[in-house]
């Protein structure tokens, strides 16, 4: 059996799709799974596989030395499969080709549209990044067999295996806290990185028109945008919930915080952008998941897959209105909100997890 590494340079080791998912996933299938990742030493004795704690730091030299420590680490066991995720790590992957290995590189952002929605670079260098990170993803693509993360990235790569980001049905054991009745104020949610781009702005002035709900956001937000946040709240501040980190919250925290329940509804009210107007959120599985009603942009991929079961498309404009028809639609959901978690199986990891291992058995 071959040796899977997985290789990160630039997550956590504790990110969801990698370790969470993947990684653990391959280990309790049986898999002989090595992980490369940044991390503490003192962080090793918290993955529960074999791994390679790679230095952290910023800056240009420190993502250096993390590639190549990682390819050392790489071409040190030949016939491995090496799937990496990070597009910084594609002239190793290359180098790891040139000798032989099996590379997997899994896509997990359309770069092309992505980085231009990134504000801490000036907006012509961002485009000029862009389209040489694109342009080297399409030129190295040919060397590697692709994994996609989403389905909206077949558009760039063709060929690319979709490996979805569905929920894992080892979650369905968990009993959701039916505590509906015990509030005062109703609740909503939002999960993952905060960004204006992601709606943040959006759902915290929503929580201004809706003085009867509070709102929990969990995840990654760097200082400023907290700030910004806290300011736009203004006298609904009280009722604003931030537990966030530069750094990101790991999944297991934002999955207790599902495990709860009694979530009114799940926010994605995001503005129309070229970089989200067509992706299947994580967060919208998650949300189905767990039993949490959404509430999101009126885009048509959205609509098609919220539909009228999963929860409301609304004008992410005109935020007075998605308000009103948050009330009208609410006791529509009363029963889905404390029914048992779980989702049909075509929205299981564990499809996903098959899929990866038939792609790993043709490169075997």
């Amino acid at each position: 059996m071959k040796t899977i590494i997985h290789v990160t340079t630039v997550h956590p080791w504790w990110d969801n799709r990698i370790y969470e998912k993947m990684v653990l996933g391959l280990q309790k299938r049986g898999r002989d799974v090595l992980y490369i990742c940044p991390a503490d030493p003192i962080d090793l004795d918290r993955i529960k596989v074999k791994s390679v704690a790679l230095p952290l730091g910023s800056g240009i030299s420190a993502r250096l030395s993390r590639n190549v420590r990682a390819c050392h680490e790489c071409l040190k066991r030949p016939g491995a499969i090496v799937h990496f995720h990070d597009p910084e790590f594609i002239p190793f992957g290359l180098l790891l080709r040139m000798f032989g290995q099996h590379v997997i590189y899994d896509v997990h952002e359309d770069n092309l549209r992505a980085i231009p929605q990134k504000t801490r670079l000036p907006r012509w260098m961002r485009l000029i990044l862009a389209n040489v990170v694109a342009a080297i993803e399409s030129f190295s693509s040919r060397f590697f067999r692709i994994v996609i993360a989403e389905r909206v990235y077949t558009e760039r790569f063709k060929q690319g295996v979709p490996v979805l980001n569905y929920p894992s049905r080892g979650m369905e054991s968990c009993n959701p806290s039916k505590d509906l009745q015990k509030r005062s104020m109703r609740r909503l949610l939002y999960t993952g990185c905060l960004s204006e781009d992601r709606g943040s702005i959006n759902h915290v002035k929503l929580l201004r028109l809706l003085p009867e709900y509070e709102l929990h956001m969990i995840g990654r937000c760097d200082t400023d945008l907290q700030k910004k946040l806290i300011q736009i709240a203004g006298d609904a501040l009280p009722r604003l919930h931030l537990q966030v980190d530069e750094g990101g919250i790991p999944f297991p925290k934002i999955r207790d915080a599902y495990m709860k329940g009694g979530w009114d509804w799940g926010l994605a009210i995001f503005p129309d952008t070229p970089h989200y107007r067509d992706k299947e959120l994580t967060k919208f599985f998650e949300y189905m998941f767990f039993r949490v009603p959404i509430i999101c942009s009126d885009f048509p991929v959205w609509r098609q897959l919220v539909g009228e079961d999963y929860g409301i498309v609304v004008d992410a404009v005109n935020l007075e209105s998605a308000a009103s028809m948050l009330r009208q639609h609410n006791e529509k959901f009363r029963n889905y909100r404390t029914s048992s978690f779980g989702m049909p199986d075509q929205y299981t990891w564990e499809t996903q997890l098959d899929r990866l291992e038939k792609l790993y058995g043709d490169l075997a």
